[in-house]
């Protein structure tokens, strides 16, 4: 019996999509957003997830703390 384990690995993200998109948005002028925003999107957003995650768990921290 062969039992070999096969990964994919690959491919380009949901993320860098969107990234890759806004940056055609931009040079073609269709949004006005900074150049700045637009190549720095693909570190901010992720930050952003994770900050609001940490306030989810942070605020259930704290009402069950209050609760019981």
């Amino acid at each position: 019996m062969n039992n070999k384990a096969v990964t994919y690995s690959g491919g380009m993200g949901i993320g860098t999509l969107v990234w890759i998109a806004l940056i055609i948005l931009r040079a073609t002028g269709c949004i006005t957003m900074s150049w700045f925003w637009v190549f720095t999107s693909i570190i901010w957003v992720p930050l952003g997830i994770l900050f609001v995650v940490f306030l989810i768990i942070l605020v259930f921290i704290i009402v069950g703390k209050l609760c019981c």
